[in-house]
């Protein structure tokens, strides 16, 4: 023919030269695989040429090398010997990257499995090589809407993948094959699942695809389908067994041999019309474009396995609602503490002297030792008593005198009336508290209402009374509002009678003093209650109550750190193992991307976008829940509620970031994986 060239009908579509350069070449390729110490060697020598627009069949027995070979041509693997150029261009001299490039631009893959994801609509699922490539959401709209109507799904397009049947979603399979306009198709056994009818209406949309000027190449061990090819190459043992093209032998060339065109010579040659158009737009706005529909398979993922997704929600809100609630009851537990001394702190004082030195009168307001009345009399000083405390072990409080000691946590004090007085603590009966002067002798106690519930007593007056030591106490009364000291409602109050032989011990003068002058008074107390000897008595000022305070939210807090922390890491945990199962499940969807065109960092951003959602979400989640759980226990307590709306969002971005450390591994290894066996599993 003129110009040297000739047409080998049957082999080709007819228009296309043979001098123009094969679209595949495979000369010598071989793949082998280790297991230990052993090598089994899958493909041997195999050598040929397919150009654009040929019909191929590549048939063969199972265990002959078919699903190998396919894998090298789809460039999801490489061989381990010969060399391979595609398109003109060594596949050796590309990168990973360009590799996916390849995939998505220039080869469509049918799988006798469609892989279809069975959440999204058809459409949605003839979209999805565009959707990776970056096309905008209306190019891919168009093109599915397009493709399907071709294949006679136009009326399916909106229908999830689930309710199709097995041929209609082969259909969506081919329909996505070809959405990008691919130069290649392989087709793995694509009628291997499918019944007579169906099989005969997939080869004819597959040879209407031919006619287009696509070269279709497919694997099957089916002689039948075989038999519709225009050529048949048949594997045996890994070899070429036969190959009846007249152009079977590829050219001598090898990996040493000077070739003009580079890796990158392809990457940047000029592409065809309709590549350009999916191609079009600025490398930013395409990459953009990648990360919102990856964000939105992620959110799609989620909402396919709503039980899955519940889970780890609530791992994650458990973690972060923790967090919250603990925090933010520190705060308003702290703050309660922190007001309670503070309120101490600025009006009253303490001095710790020797019980001792104490003698009955000192508990008794109304005839008062001279110390006392020094005390009282000096400037700034409201009133002052008393109180020394009682061992438990000593007082064995209880209801009769045969029974064992109540269990009784509270305190035991021996104090007068002005101690009433000074903590504005409320009694019933309201003159309970005068009985507690030492003036009549009498043994009498007056006690909390938590003191009252430990030991039995349910109300005060004559012939109630409980056993303190050997000696039986009449309980007179009981206090009903603690007023500035809460420990009160759990405290045993004696007589000075009702303590005698008990020795008390750490007594302590309590001065209420006019606001501001705690440490004026504070200065003048150990010369008036120690004259010879000022040092022997210990002071409490302001100073020690708000250490005191520090010391109590600083425990608190190190205490509710560690318990969220404990939270966090259990929801991370569960986290992790979740959504490794979920790669696990997934293995056919992340190879099915991988073999279109998805690159290892998009599969990894795609998990770890999903780990970042769910953390983001049960953080959301459990902020809300931690604030209504501060509030109610605020309530219970009576407390005002108190938390930085700071905490909020640092549980928020906690949330966050233990998605995404949950994900890393899972992401690691879901982009690790083997899309040559990932797609069979």
């Amino acid at each position: 023919m003129p110009g040297g060239s000739t047409s080998v009908t049957g082999f080709w579509s007819p228009g296309v030269p043979v001098s123009e350069p094969p679209l595949l070449e495979l000369a010598g390729i071989g793949r082998s695989f280790r297991a230990g110490s052993s090598t089994t060697h899958s493909l041997r020598d195999i050598s040929f040429n397919i150009r654009r627009g040929e019909f191929v069949g590549i048939i063969g027995p199972s265990g002959a090398g078919k699903s190998t070979l396919l894998n090298i041509l789809g460039l999801l693997d490489s061989p381990t010997a010969g060399a391979y150029r595609f398109d003109g261009v060594d596949i050796t001299d590309l990168g990973e990257n360009d590799r996916d490039r390849v995939r998505n631009e220039k080869i469509g893959f049918i799988f006798q499995d469609s892989h279809t994801l069975v959440d999204e609509t058809a459409a949605e699922n003839v979209s999805l090589p565009l959707k990776i490539r970056g096309a905008t959401m209306g190019e891919r709209r168009r093109v599915a809407r397009t493709e399907l109507r071709r294949l006679g799904l136009g009326h399916r397009q909106g229908e999830a993948a689930l309710n199709l049947s097995g041929g209609e979603r082969q259909r969506v399979a081919i329909a996505r094959a070809i959405s990008t306009h691919p130069a290649l198709v392989l087709a793995d056994e694509p009628t291997g699942s499918l019944d007579s009818a169906s099989s005969a209406h997939v080869i004819d949309e597959l040879r209407a695809l031919n006619t287009t000027g696509t070269t279709v190449v497919i694997i099957t061990h089916d002689r039948a389908i075989a038999d519709r090819t225009d050529r048949c190459i048949e594997l045996l043992d890994g070899r070429v067994a036969a190959d009846p093209s007249v152009d079977s032998r590829a050219e001598t060339w090898t990996a040493a041999r000077a070739k003009p065109d580079s890796a990158a010579a392809w990457v940047d040659a000029p592409a065809s019309a309709p590549a350009l158009e999916k191609r079009r737009g600025s490398t930013c706005a395409r990459f953009g474009r990648r990360l919102l529909a990856e964000a939105f398979d992620a959110i799609s993922a989620h909402t396919a396995n709503l039980g899955r997704t519940v889970l780890l929600l609530a791992a994650f809100s458990l973690g972060v609602g923790g967090l919250v609630c603990a925090m933010g009851v520190s705060q308003s537990a702290a703050s309660q503490v922190s007001d309670q001394l503070t309120q101490a702190g600025l009006d009253e004082v303490v001095a710790q002297v020797s019980a001792s030195g104490i003698q009955l009168q000192d508990f008794d307001s109304d005839s008062p030792l001279p110390t006392h009345r020094t005390v009282t009399e000096l400037q700034g000083v409201i009133g002052a008593a008393y109180a020394a405390r009682v061992q438990t072990a000593d007082a064995r409080p209880r209801l009769l005198r045969a029974m064992p000691a109540a269990r009784f946590d509270g305190d035991i004090l021996v104090a007068g009336p002005a101690y009433l007085a000074i903590q504005n603590a409320v009694v019933w009966p309201t003159n309970a508290g005068r009985l507690l002067s030492n003036t009549w002798h009498g043994a009498v106690a007056i006690l909390g209402k938590d003191a009252a519930a430990a030991i039995g007593v349910a109300d005060a007056g004559p012939g109630v009374r409980i056993w303190i030591a050997d000696q039986p106490v009449d309980v007179v009364g009981l206090i009903t509002a603690p007023g500035r000291t809460p420990l009160l409602s759990n405290t045993i109050l004696l007589s000075p009678e009702a303590a005698v032989g008990l020795a008390p011990e750490d007594a302590r003068l309590i001065v209420r003093t006019a606001p501001g002058m705690p440490a004026a008074v504070a200065d003048a107390l150990p010369p008036a209650i120690s004259p010879g000897n000022p040092p022997a008595v210990t002071v409490e000022t302001v100073a020690d109550l708000r250490q005191l305070r520090h010391g109590v939210s600083a425990d608190l807090g190190i205490l509710i750190a560690l318990v969220s922390a404990l939270l966090l890491l259990l929801a991370c945990l569960t986290s992790a193992v979740a959504m490794y199962l979920s790669v696990r499940s997934r293995r056919p969807e992340i190879a099915l991307r991988r073999a279109i065109g998805a690159s290892r960092a998009s599969i990894w951003r795609l998990f770890t976008v999903e780990g970042l959602t769910v953390g983001l979400g049960g953080g959301v989640a459990g902020a809300a829940l931690g604030l209504m759980a501060v509030v109610t226990v605020c309530a219970v307590q009576q407390w005002t509620p108190v938390l930085d709306l700071r905490i909020v969002f640092v549980g928020i971005g906690i949330g966050a970031a233990s998605g995404i450390v949950s994900a890393v591994y899972p992401a690691t290894a879901a982009a690790r994986s083997n899309p040559a066996l990932a797609i069979r599993a």
